[in-house]
């Protein structure tokens, strides 16, 4: 009835709705039950009201003719049958909107029921439906949460809110009935579905059609024995999307259970955009997690195509996927955990992730340039294997490897094509540097044929040493690959060690030749231990020299990556994103990227912008005191105190240098002052600083440094001479913030600065110029506390440092002098040059908070020489004095910029 008489239904609605006068009503539930016939324009509902009367229906439409329908009361009605809202045999030309709360407690009780009604518009829940007791009677008659049998909607059903229903039988969205259900739109769930019970079922579809898709986009979870997540049976959709999350668990959320299943399907046809019948295809971008089974398809005709993306994920304790004999898996990336059944095809076109110890298939195919990743031994393929050119079947090997049973085992045929291959990666630190390795039988298959195929290492750390096909089996011997034959990992060239000592090496070889053999064998790996040892001991001494010593204490990159190798890779879970990004490396450029993202940063973002952050104070206090000196082109002279206070401003970038990453840096703070002439050539003051700095390295690590300085100053003047002095001690907080493969160590720790500076030289003063030529020295003492990350594998314990600059430097100041308005103003302009006479590089001494050799991290040779600019102008009127200047700095690859406000006042 519903699917040939529903145009013209909703029709002859619309007539009898124009013809008749009527007006929307707003109902108050809060006067308790009610029922509507008849023509309505539209019906709302507020306010609130809880029954625990045996009437079940509390809103009863029957006969209803309305444009629409909209709950925004909440309603609670505790009793078996309970109906909230429902509505019966009716026609609602436009939408049905559940934007409130319905909730129930009794038997065979449901939120929002539509019993052979049709709806126009949509059917949505915005709201919260929930629904508590028994739900099956002795018929096996079912009620739900949100309840449409022998219904139609000409729009969409909707859920983008909350439904919950717990007990034996519970539904949470059932579309079903005697007859075909008809959606024209879809069924969209971007809500959350949550019911509990035996044989409970979060969305229930039954003999429908549904011109659309259904589509999850959230959440719909299952608990219980015999629990389903979605049940499309007997119907026809135009196909099924899970781009959210799909759970099902057992009854005690725990255990296995053969009977939960994620998604069942049965006798389901697929809709093309003509409406005709093709074959049903369900894709999932997300997650389908069960109990039992992910998904099950339960009739023996039905051809069901499963759609895998990169983040897609099936996961079934008992099958990811059972299927009739007919099903088809493409997989365009995804993981499959959990056996495979009754299969036909597995297509491959990307990447496709298994931890299946059967998969029961026709075939499996594998397009070019695709992987198929195997993790879990002894997988059986029951058919065919077809592996084109460039594609890689990878199979990761642990200790828990048998090396004699067969990895993959294919009941079938295996084809490999021209330059295809098969590829071993590493579950676990799992195998010992030995020159021998361990050969493990890769694959056996009923037939092979090879035109062309090869066994490699897909990880970096790991070694096929050699392979062999024969017949029908292919074997490999494996091996991780030792700290030599790793190297240096950022300069390839380079030997495999920096400072082996060789000391084992040169006792083997004798008392002479062996000792100088030894001495030398760290250095080159053990090579030339060789040849000054002699041919019997330097060989020993050789041997030692490189074992013992050499790749043990190597540093930089290379030493963080050994150390991970060595010590904390075997710690790991292979689901770890450090292990996962280490394991699946499969180049020399893949692991030193990784390997750059192990080492604690190293370009002095943070320890120069404590150096930064105190030169632009001290620049601030300097251009203060040349302000005050007597004469400067007025010819006035201060002796009054006076305080100041000026806003500070500052953004440096830095470019790469030697291979160490650049930074952007952004501070700002405040200085304030107070000084005073105590006679006539002597100025002297205090200041106190606070500066907030953030450091972001091109590679996305953050630094935030919050600083408080202290600074005694003072200025000396003999006739034109001056000299200007300062000392300085702060204390700053730091909160570092490292990014490691999809990971964050996050550091906190403290620094103290120390700093000095002194600034001389001559005033050249004409009628309203003044001209300084200066020199000046400064120096800064940095020492950075030892502390230790959290929150990644590879977080480190990172040891104190010490960073020095110490600088000297020439330049002239220019200022002017001109009464402008009601009083004076001073522009002025310095430029300065400064060289350091220490060259401190960053350098850092690191180990892994799991363990592992310590090693050292340095940065960039420094620039020594460097040049500033400034600009700025000055205005006195009486006691005030405000200004602002703006300076510049700039050094090889790198250049900085420096805003400052200032005003201060003369008592």
């Amino acid at each position: 009835m519903i699917k040939l008489q529903w145009q013209q239904s909703l029709l002859a609605i619309a007539i009898s709705s124009a013809a008749m006068n009527v007006i929307a009503q707003d109902y108050i539930v809060n006067a308790g039950p009610s029922d509507f016939t008849g023509v309505q324009s539209s019906l709302n509902f507020t306010g609130g009201f809880t029954s625990l009367q045996a009437e079940p229906d509390f809103i009863l439409g029957h006969s209803l003719f309305a444009d629409s329908v909209t709950n925004n009361a909440t309603i609670q009605v505790y009793t078996d049958g309970a109906r909230p809202l429902a509505l019966v045999d009716s026609s609602i030309t436009g939408s049905v909107v559940n934007a409130g709360t319905l909730k129930t407690n009794g038997a065979l009780s449901s939120g929002l029921t539509l019993i052979n009604t049709l709806v126009g518009g949509d059917v949505k829940n915005t709201g919260t439906i929930n629904t508590l007791g028994r739900q099956f009677d002795n018929n096996g008659n079912k009620a739900a949460a949100l309840n449409l049998r022998d219904s139609g909607i000409g729009g969409n059903l909707e859920n983008s809110g909350q439904i919950y229903a717990n007990g034996g039988g519970s539904i949470g969205v059932d579309f079903s009935g005697t007859q075909e259900n008809l959606i024209k739109g879809g069924i969209i769930n971007s809500g959350s579905i949550s019911v509990g019970g035996t044989d409970s079922i979060g969305l229930n579809v039954r003999s429908a059609k549904i011109n659309g898709s259904i589509k999850n986009s959230s959440l719909i979870g299952a608990t219980g024995d015999g629990a389903i997540g979605v049940v499309v049976a007997d119907s026809q959709v135009g196909e099924i999307t899970n781009a959210g999350n799909i759970n099902v668990n057992a009854a005690d959320r725990v255990s296995a259970d053969p009977s939960v299943v994620g998604v069942y399907l049965r006798n389901v046809k697929g809709l093309d955009a003509n409406g005709n019948a093709v074959d049903l295809t369900l894709n999932n971008t997300r997650t389908i997690s069960s109990a039992g089974v992910g998904i099950k398809v339960d009739d023996a005709d039905s051809v069901v195509v499963i759609k895998s993306s990169s983040l897609g994920a099936i996961t079934g304790k008992t099958a990811a996927i059972e299927g009739n004999g007919h099903t088809i898996l493409n997989m365009a990336g995804g993981n499959i955990t959990g056996d495979l059944v009754g299969l036909d095809q597995i297509n491959i076109s990307t990447i496709g992730r298994f931890t299946s110890s059967k998969i029961d298939a026709a075939s499996m195919n594998l397009a070019n340039n695709s992987t198929a990743y195997l993790t879990a031994a002894g997988t059986k393929l029951t058919g065919d294997l077809n592996v084109s050119s460039g594609a890689k079947v990878d199979m990761q090997l642990s200790d828990e490897t048998v090396a004699t049973n067969p990895y993959l085992e294919v009941g079938g045929t295996a084809v490999f094509a021209a330059n295809s291959s098969v590829t071993v990666s590493s579950k676990a630190n799992a195998f010992n540097p030995t020159n021998a390795g361990v050969e493990y039988t890769l694959l056996k298959a009923g037939a092979l044929t090879d035109e062309g195929m090869k066994v490699a290492s897909n990880s970096y750390l790991l070694d096929v040493k050699s392979y062999v096909v024969n017949g029908n089996t292919v074997k490999a011997v494996v091996a991780a690959k030792s700290d030599d034959d790793i190297g240096n990992i950022e300069n390839p060239e380079e030997p495999g060690s920096e400072t082996g000592n060789g000391n084992t090496g040169g006792e083997a070889g004798g008392n002479s030749a062996g000792n100088t053999g030894g001495e030398a064998g760290g250095n080159t790996g053990g090579n030339t231990g060789n040849e000054a040892g002699g041919n019997t001991a330097g060989n020993t001494g050789g041997e030692a020299g490189s074992n013992t010593a050499g790749g043990q204490s190597q540093n930089g990159a290379t030493g963080a990556l050994l150390a991970m190798k060595n010590s904390v890779l075997g710690q790991l879970d292979t689901s770890d994103p450090v292990y996962q990004a280490l394991a699946n490396a499969s180049t020399r450029e893949e692991v030193a990227r990784i390997a750059q993202q192990l080492t604690p940063e190293v370009n002095g973002g943070g320890s120069r912008a404590a150096v930064t952050g105190q030169n632009i104070v001290n620049n601030a206090i300097s251009n203060r005191v040349s302000g005050l000196r007597s004469g400067m082109s007025s010819g006035d002279t201060f002796k009054e105190a006076g305080v100041w206070v000026q806003a500070l401003s500052n953004q440096g970038d830095q470019d790469q240098r030697g291979g160490v990453d650049g930074y952007e840096s952004n501070s700002a703070g405040i200085a304030v002052g107070v000084d005073d002439k105590i006679n006539d050539q002597t100025t002297v003051g205090v200041a106190y600083s606070y500066m907030n700095t953030n450091v972001t390295s091109d590679s996305g690590d953050k630094t935030e440094v919050q600083g408080s300085a202290f600074t005694l100053y003072g200025s000396y003047e003999l006739g034109n001479w001056f000299a200007d002095a300062s000392l300085s001690a702060g204390k700053n907080d730091n909160d570092s913030k490292r990014y490691i493969v999809g990971t964050q160590a996050k550091g906190s720790y403290d620094s103290d600065v120390l700093s000095a500076s002194l600034l001389g030289g001559y005033d050249f003063r004409f009628d309203n110029l003044v001209v300084e030529p200066r020199v000046g020295a400064r120096y800064t003492n940095v020492k950075i506390d030892s502390y230790r990350e959290h929150g990644s594998s590879a977080a480190l314990s990172i040891g104190a440092q010490r960073f020095e600059v110490g600088e000297f430097g020439a330049g002239v100041r220019i200022a002017g002098d001109f009464p402008v308005g009601m009083g004076n103003l001073e522009p002025e302009a310095t430029l300065m040059a400064w060289h350091d006479v220490i060259g401190d590089k960053v350098s850092s001494t690191s180990s892994y908070v799991l363990g592992g050799n310590p090693f050292v991290t340095s940065g960039a040779s420094p620039v020594r020489d460097s040049y500033e600019a400034t600009v700025g102008a000055t205005y006195k009127v009486g006691a005030v004095t405000v200004g602002a200047n703006y300076g510049y700095q700039t050094k090889t690859d790198f250049e900085g910029n420096t805003v400052t406000g200032r005003v201060r006042y003369d008592f």
